[in-house]
Order: C-alpha cells, then structure tokens, then sequence
C-alpha cells in the first residue's frame, strides 16, 4: 500500500525555496507543483531527484515526463490530469524544458493544471535560468500561490572552493587549503566533473584528509571552457585566470578564430565605452557596469593598442606572420587584463 502524502495545517511561509531548504521542506510537505531552474545542471538535477524521490516514496507511482527538445504535447499533458479515476495511480508529471519556455498553449496549460491542483498529481518543471520576463507568465505566478519555485545558484570561481569543502564533509572527507585549490583549478568550469572527483576521491580515500597529493593521484584535469568564459575573466581583471582558460582551450582544441571574435568583440565595446561613444555590439545589462569600469581602467591608448594586436592574431591565423596564433592571443589576453608583457615580449 502507498505512503500517504505527508501533509500539514498551513502550507510552507515561502513559496521560493533555496537550495539548502529542499531536504527540510520535503520532510514536511509534498506541493502539488514545483519549479526548478538555474544554469547549473548539475544542481538542477539533483534538486529535482529530490523531489522526484520524495514523490515516488509517498505512492506517485505513475511518471510521466515530457521534453521541449523533442517537442511537448500539451495537450498530453492536460489529458493525463483528466484522466483520473477512482483506482487510478498517484502521478508524477515531468516537463523538462531546458533553455526553451512553454508557447501560449503551454503556459495555459500550466497555469490550469497548477491553478486546479488534483491532489493525486504532482507537477514537477526543470528549466535552465529564469528571465523576468519568465516570471510574469501567468504559470509561474500561480505556480507561486499554489506550488514552490526553486532557483538554484551559480557557483562562481571564488564560491567553488567552499562548495567543493562542503561536498567532501557530504562525503566524510576533509581538505587542506592548497588541495581544495587544486581541486577547484583542475574542474573550473565543469560542475558535474567535480563532483564526480569528489565522489572518486571518497572510494579512493575514504575518511580521510585530501591532500594535493591525492588529487595528483586521482584526478584528471576536467575543465571544460569556452570562448565566453575569458570575457568574464577580463571584467574581473583577472589575469591568471584568463590564461589558464586560454591555455585550457589551447589543450581542448578550441578553434583560434573563434576566441579571436569573443576578444576582438570586447576590445571594440572597451574602447567604445573609454571613448566616450556608443558600444554597437550587444552588451547584457547585467555586465555594462563591469565594461564601463574596465574600460575607464585601461584607458583609450590601452584598447586601441589591443585593436592592433587584434590584428596581429589574424594575420597570424592567416599564416602572414610566423608561429602560431595562441601566442599573440596571449599577449592580447594579458593587455585586457591590465597586465601586458614588455615591449620586448610582445609586437604591436
């Protein structure tokens, strides 16, 4: 026989869960809906097999799950919570939706199945980073009143450190400093890659101190990068980071020119913004701060000297100049920095 649904008087205070509440709040309470979404997968799904267990556990027996990369029928997926009977199972209904949003049909039909919440049915949706725009939508406001939300975080570089600490204590191990560095240096980037080195690291060595010598051992470098990810290290200023992306790329084969149009791209808005005039390359809102500082630190002469080595990569690339094209990109990546090589170094 099923567990009965845990239930309680009053519903939850909040209808925005964080992360670190999920396991709490399911202790209690099983929602009728629930919206999952941020950019790390990772986290986005082992958030939703949280609440995909917790739901199996109290008698959803009965799983559905529908895609956007293959295309939902909605009205599938209206039907299914129609079609239930006196005998008929408790249901899981999944819609993954990635990077895509529900069409006007699916945000109907959402709003309707969360708005007359059957009590033998839980609505469980996955997306990628929700937009202001996405939260306006009638579904994901009656989703508010009558379900959960959950955004969960992005770990940024300096947060990766503490998050892998934590994800050792999950796993009864401990870490020095210079191996939880090491670590984080090894799998930036690439969430999932770090905690299948945590987990390797705890069959290897369990209950024990991490140290770099264990990670030597039992880690491959698993940093995944791409093109984008220098950008951000140049807002930041951050010049040892910005090469060790580079030269990641470099070793995972990245295509030259594609990196030369993201750092071609920036110099063109840096220099914009430190001239005084208007940037024509989109900037997200969320960065213009950061390119306006950027820009008023490094100073027109600067960017226009990292526009002539622009050049410099291309010609390269195009053969008209001898080596290879990773070495000018370099001294490019370094001039964005606020760090550029001697003028020995460098040709510009």
């Amino acid at each position: 026989m099923p567990l009965a649904p845990t239930s309680s008087p009053t519903k939850p205070m909040t209808m925005n869960l964080k992360l670190e509440q999920l396991s709490a709040h399911l202790s209690r309470h099983l929602l009728p809906a629930y919206w999952v979404s941020g950019d790390e997968h990772l986290l986005v799904q082992e958030a939703t097999d949280q609440i995909r267990a917790t739901a199996l556990q109290r008698g959803h027996n009965e799983r559905h799950s529908f895609h956007a990369d293959t295309g939902i029928n909605w009205a599938e997926v209206y039907n299914l919570t129609q079609s239930l009977g006196l005998f008929s199972q408790q249901q899981l209904i999944e819609v993954h939706l990635g990077t895509r949003r529900p069409d006007r049909l699916g945000n109907d039909i959402l709003e309707g199945i969360i708005s007359n919440a059957a009590p033998d049915t839980v609505l469980l949706i996955s997306s990628t980073q929700l937009k202001a725009g996405d939260k306006k939508k009638s579904a994901y406001q009656a989703l508010q009143q009558n379900g959960a939300t959950l955004e969960t975080p992005t770990i940024s570089s300096t947060q990766l450190p503490q998050w892998l600490e934590q994800r050792l204590r999950q796993h009864q191990l401990t870490a020095s400093q210079d191996a939880l560095a090491l670590l984080a240096e090894r799998n930036e980037g690439n969430l999932l890659a770090a905690a299948q080195e945590v987990e390797k690291l705890a069959l290897l060595f369990p209950q024990q101190e991490i140290t770099p010598t264990h990670i030597q051992t039992a880690v491959g470098t698993s940093s995944r990068y791409d093109s984008f990810d220098i950008s951000d290290a140049i807002l930041a200023q951050d010049a040892p980071r910005a090469l060790r992306i580079l030269r990641g790329l470099e070793e995972e084969g990245e295509a030259p020119p594609l990196v030369l149009w993201a750092l071609r791209r920036d110099c063109r808005v840096l220099l914009a913004l430190a001239s005084g005039t208007k940037a024509s390359d989109y900037v997200h809102f969320s960065k213009q701060n950061k390119y306006q500082q950027v820009a008023q630190r490094l100073g027109a002469r600067t960017l226009m000297e990292a526009m002539a080595q622009t050049a410099l990569v291309d010609q390269a690339l195009k053969g008209l100049l001898p080596g290879d094209a990773w070495q000018p990109l370099e001294s490019l990546v370094l001039r964005l920095c606020g760090r550029p090589l001697s003028r020995q170094h460098e040709r510009i």
